[in-house]
């Protein structure tokens, strides 16, 4: 099995190739997306990268990978649309991995329950519950303060949106190893992998990115429209 993964939901974004059942054994490849730079003028020459020094063709791939949300916007849109026509090209499928769990799977504690958090904007974070055994809760839109004010002693935290917040934890509450709070390509991969071998893909037709929320421009759409209506009648 070969895939490729794409992380692009964070400022900093990577890439992933994994080999599996090789006469070599697994092969293992990490690229990391220059910083300062935007996705969208990085994404497509450090996948050609990837690929050269992988020595694979777009068609030599059985799947591709992608964090397909909560995340930027621009960056999930880039990613998403990258792997959609990467996998076009090489006649494959596609599996989408959420962000947080991405998180969870590089930061949880076993045994101990815990919170993934990214930066929703507007004071709030997407977040979600992950329980003892690993699993992931519901992704859920939370104003950053009630989301500290319910935090117990005992449970562990991660994700990017600690940068700013890890100051203001509860006693008690423990961050994860600061290096696991931002998703991985290489977390996705092997994610996916194990997907893979499930059988637990994608059309690739059928990926979209998953915001969670509607974007800035459409809620002030849907609030004109709202005005209009209210007018009218």
């Amino acid at each position: 099995m070969k895939l490729i993964a794409i992380e692009t939901s964070e400022r900093i974004g990577s890439l992933f190739a994994l080999a599996r059942g090789t006469d070599s054994g697994d092969m293992a490849v990490g690229l990391r997306l220059p910083a300062g730079s935007r996705s969208a003028q990085t994404l497509a020459p450090c996948l050609a990268e990837l690929l050269q020094k992988t020595g694979w063709r777009a068609i030599d791939l059985d799947a591709v990978a992608v964090s397909s949300g909560p995340g930027s916007f621009t960056g999930l849109r880039i990613g998403v649309t990258t792997a959609k026509l990467l996998a076009y090209a090489a006649g494959c499928r596609v599996v989408e991995v959420n962000t947080l769990r991405a998180i969870a799977a590089q930061a949880a504690e076993p045994g101990q329950a815990g919170w993934v958090v990214m930066d929703a904007q507007r004071s709030e974070l997407f977040a979600a519950r992950v329980d003892a055994t690993g699993e992931l809760g519901p992704v859920e839109i939370v104003p950053q303060a009630d989301w500290l004010a319910g935090l117990k002693p005992g449970e562990w935290v991660a994700g990017p949106a600690l940068a700013k917040l890890v100051a203001r934890l509860p006693e008690g509450v423990s961050p994860a190893a600061e290096e696991s709070w931002a998703p991985t390509a290489e977390t996705i991969g092997r994610l996916a992998a194990k997907a893979v071998e499930a059988g637990q893909t994608t059309d690739p037709v059928d990926v979209t990115p998953k915001y969670f929320r509607p974007s800035a421009a459409e809620e002030k759409r849907a609030a004109e429209e709202k005005r209009q209506s209210q007018a009218a009648g």
